[in-house]
């Protein structure tokens, strides 16, 4: 579309959140990650609003940042149980592969209809240490003991 957006995957446009770069927005929120956290797991959001995500690694060591939609998570749970799993098998609404230790990245989620999302930095066991969290609109976080 031309107006700066990062979309991946089939279906990113019915995830009910849109995903760019840069943008307007009506709040801030900053997290932070380090070794095996982040630093708000559960965030709440509203339908309509537009948030603008500030990430900072302040860890020792590299991680990702990965943002999807809770079938996506399911997904990608259930191929980790599975001996022939590859890191490569998911369908991400937004991803950055490597934040080196003291680096940072923003984007701007609009929320466009009342869901829950999850993000997580999918290096080899950083998410089971600790490294999941989600973004949801009210009555519909999820429960995280996956």
């Amino acid at each position: 579309e031309g107006d700066g957006e990062v979309e991946h995957g089939e279906g990113a446009s019915d995830a009910g959140l849109k995903i760019a770069d840069e943008g307007d927005f009506d709040r801030e929120i900053n997290l932070t990650m380090s070794e095996w956290k982040f630093s708000d797991l559960n965030i709440e959001v509203k339908s309509g609003e537009r948030i603008r995500f500030n990430l900072k690694n302040e860890g020792q060591i590299p991680h990702e940042f990965m943002f999807m939609t809770m079938q996506a998570m399911m997904a990608v749970n259930y191929r980790a149980n599975r001996a022939d799993w590859n890191l490569l098998e998911h369908e991400a609404l937004y991803e950055k592969s490597i934040i080196l230790p003291g680096g940072s990245f923003s984007f701007v989620a609009t929320i466009e209809k009342d869901g829950a999302w999850m993000f997580m930095c999918m290096l080899p066991y950083h998410m089971q240490m600790g490294m999941m969290g989600q973004v949801a609109t009210p009555g519909m976080a999820m429960d995280m003991n996956m």
